[in-house]
């Protein structure tokens, strides 16, 4: 049924104007990439402007970061510093366009973005306690083998207490979120390039009764030397509005709104003040800093009872009963 009214819409369009008409596939196809571009730019300027966002925050956290260790933990400064600069290329990397495609695939994964953080957390490890059980802060370093001892038993150990998870956890909560938005956009301006494609770009009947009935409306008086001031009747764009688009605007309403309305949400969860949800990227990446400065902490005021737990497990692991943390010379 709307598709014959529709076409009666359609057919009480006058027909003249054959110039006109031979032209109207390449007005209407103009007009469209004109206005494809525009809501194109729009939504790339937003997906742009989010990723940066983050970019920013990432890297002003990272500087924070080093300074830090150059003033407070010098020691550790240099050891620390090329897991820094990778834990907060990761985080970068994981809003960045390659990882928040149209295909709802993601080469990093919120999971990968944890294991980054653990990651970070498990190389600290043996730097940290070093510093927690040597008084001199330029003592000779601990051996490989050592080292190896450390990382394996960085979770039964857990010298930086809950922290690296709690860290990992809502640090890549927040991103996740922004990369959801961005990925959203990226959909959006997907969905709008293919619905435009489809409504201005087809070869239908109806399409093409669209096409000759847009360019009547709006060149073809000026053909007949009617100027741009004269306005069409309001019946004549209700007839031609009605036929082109009460159908496919039908079809795509319900969903388009729910998306926009569902973006909206989720642009107030990731930069709303309140952050119920936890989900304000700003917030988890400015306090980053801090978070690795509590864990270190954690770690040298526990020194003595680290250092027992190191020596307990190393007493009751096979492998590493005779290992002793032997400095490199």
């Amino acid at each position: 049924m709307t598709g014959e009214r529709n076409a009666e819409a359609l057919s009480s369009v006058p027909r003249n104007g054959l110039k006109c008409l031979r032209t109207r596939r390449a007005v209407a196809t103009k007009r469209s990439g004109k206005r494809r571009m525009s809501e194109e730019e729009r939504r790339k300027r937003e997906r742009n402007a989010e990723i940066e966002t983050v970019t920013i925050l990432a890297r002003q956290s990272e500087n924070k970061t080093l300074t830090l260790f150059d003033q407070v933990y010098r020691a550790m400064a240099v050891l620390s510093r090329p897991s820094i600069k990778a834990l907060y290329q990761a985080m970068v990397d994981y809003v960045s366009a390659s990882n928040t495609p149209d295909t709802l695939q993601q080469p990093l994964t919120r999971d990968m973005l944890q294991e980054r953080f653990i990651e970070f957390f498990t190389k600290l490890f043996p730097i940290a306690y070093h510093k927690a059980v040597n008084s001199h802060p330029y003592e000779q370093d601990f051996t490989e083998k050592f080292k190896t001892c450390l990382y394996e038993t960085m979770d039964e150990i857990q010298p930086f207490g809950d922290i690296p998870k709690q860290v990992a956890k809502s640090v890549s909560k927040s991103l996740e979120a922004t990369r959801v938005l961005v990925q959203a956009l990226t959909l959006g301006k997907t969905v709008l390039d293919k619905t435009d494609s489809v409504l201005f770009s087809g070869t239908t009947p109806q399409q093409e009764a669209c096409y000759g009935a847009l360019l009547k409306m709006t060149y073809c008086p000026r053909c007949q030397g009617i100027g741009p001031s004269v306005r069409p009747c309001s019946g004549f764009c209700t007839n031609v509005m009605r036929g082109c688009l009460t159908q496919p605007a039908s079809e795509l309403d319900l969903a388009w709104s729910g998306y926009v309305e569902t973006v909206e949400r989720l642009v107030v969860a990731v930069d709303g003040r309140m952050d119920p949800l936890r989900l304000n990227a700003e917030r988890a990446v400015r306090q980053l800093d801090t978070r690795i400065s509590d864990a270190i902490m954690h770690a040298m005021e526990n020194g003595p009872a680290l250092e027992e737990k190191v020596s307990t497990r190393r007493k009751n692991s096979t492998h590493t009963r005779n290992l002793r943390p032997i400095y490199t010379g």
